[in-house]
């Protein structure tokens, strides 16, 4: 019988338990499996998590994220929900999730809130998403397939001492006590990252170097994306003018004095 190694694209499954299975027969067949998320063997991606590393920009404070374009998916199979799992959260949420916990460490909690549907879809095309991570910086992601941000970055962390932007076409870092950014990469070579991707998981095989993704980080994907879907259905809104608002406000400040 053949033992194939797997590289599978991202995401690794539509849900957690599916993934689980494909970690379990591949390590009860003793094959390695990887997922495929191209953003992590970015060379500025993995430039910027050295610098973070460094605590150079101090403690870190905030996380944004931002993969937004005007795509038709009026025909594509990424938005048809019995294949793919759900909309631009799921598929360009992937992405954004392995990065955050890439430079942040495992996510504690998650909050999604939906944008207008522009597409006519029965999947989401436009999401914001809230997160925190297990040692308390918070993130924020912008996902979309209806509008374009026009944004130069794609990455963007802020600390205590300085900020960091990883960019399309160039990737730079400021410390808080200079008014220079200090350029460290070149952008976004999607080229590289697919270059990347497939020498590590050749080397993988060889047992000459680590995935890079391992089954954690692929299972994790998959969990924080289902709470993600979780938090998109059962969203509690607080409404603005509210009485009970009053209250709760007065009660805290009385708990407080």
């Amino acid at each position: 019988e053949s033992q194939i190694p797997v590289l599978c694209e991202k995401p690794l499954s539509i849900d957690l338990a599916s993934a689980r299975r494909m970690v379990d027969a591949a390590q009860k067949a003793g094959v390695k499996l990887t997922m495929a998320s191209k953003f992590r063997y970015v060379e500025d991606v993995i430039k910027a998590k050295s610098i973070v590393s460094s605590g150079i920009l101090g403690e870190i404070v905030l996380f944004e994220n931002a993969f937004t374009s005007r795509v038709d998916m009026s025909s594509r199979w990424n938005a048809k929900p019995e294949i793919s799992g759900g909309g631009v959260l799921i598929d360009n949420g992937t992405h954004s999730i392995d990065i955050m916990r890439y430079f942040l460490g495992r996510l504690a909690e998650v909050q999604v809130v939906e944008a207008k549907r522009i597409q006519g879809l029965p999947v989401e095309d436009t999401v914001r998403i809230f997160a925190k991570s297990v040692s308390g910086v918070v993130g924020n992601i912008d996902l979309s397939w209806s509008i374009n941000k026009e944004l130069d970055y794609y990455i963007r962390i802020y600390g205590s001492q300085g900020t960091i932007s990883v960019g399309w076409q160039e990737s730079k870092y400021r410390q808080s006590y200079s008014k220079d950014w200090i350029k460290f990469g070149n952008g976004y070579d999607k080229v590289q990252a697919f270059r990347s991707q497939i020498e590590n998981f050749a080397k993988g095989i060889k047992d000459e170097e680590n995935l890079l993704i391992n089954h954690e980080d692929a299972l994790a994907s998959v969990e924080v994306i289902e709470a993600a879907y979780a938090a998109l259905e059962n969203s509690k809104w607080t409404k603005v003018g509210h009485q009970e608002n009053i209250k709760f406000r007065i009660d805290r400040l009385q708990s407080a004095a």
